[in-house]
């Protein structure tokens, strides 16, 4: 993931007990979502959140992860 600043995982509860994760970059002062999708748990969440990051270079502990 060259020339990215941030990578940003963020998991959301929704109202009807699942989760929403979406994974988002900044790059050159620019967002976008790379993925966004649905999640059993906070742990399920994260895992993939990981795995996905790990696929594109980008080390999980420069990955900021939001709970909302």
């Amino acid at each position: 993931m060259a020339g990215v600043n941030t990578v940003r995982a963020t998991i959301t509860r929704a109202m009807d007990g699942w989760y929403t994760l979406t994974v988002s970059i900044r790059e050159n002062g620019r967002s976008r979502v790379l993925i966004e999708k649905p999640a059993a748990s906070i742990l399920d969440a994260e895992s993939v959140a990981e795995a996905f990051a790990a696929r594109h270079g980008a080390p999980w502990h420069t990955v900021e992860v939001l709970y909302r």
